[in-house]
């Protein structure tokens, strides 16, 4: 196939895609809707992530907050000491 049919076919389908592309961008934005809405989308989900770590931190700090001076797992005896 010789470059010159192989070159005006590339360039044909350019012209076409930017055609579509204006009068897709022109007539209805659907492709900014799609893009805000993907956008939001992964936000909420980051959000839902970062909720759900501050949660096991906070969780995490509690536990560590009540436990016993020696940082076991079992809750502090009243004779139980340090030294």
């Amino acid at each position: 196939m010789p470059w010159t049919l192989v070159t005006s076919a590339i360039i044909q389908a350019l012209a076409e895609v930017n055609v579509r592309q204006q009068i897709f961008v022109t007539h209805a934005p659907w492709d900014q809707i799609i893009a805000t809405l993907a956008v939001l989308g992964v936000a909420v989900i980051y959000y839902g992530i970062f909720r759900f770590a501050v949660k096991i931190a906070l969780e995490r700090n509690a536990r560590m907050r009540n436990a016993s001076p020696d940082m076991g797992d079992r809750p502090p005896y009243p004779d139980a000491s340090p030294w």
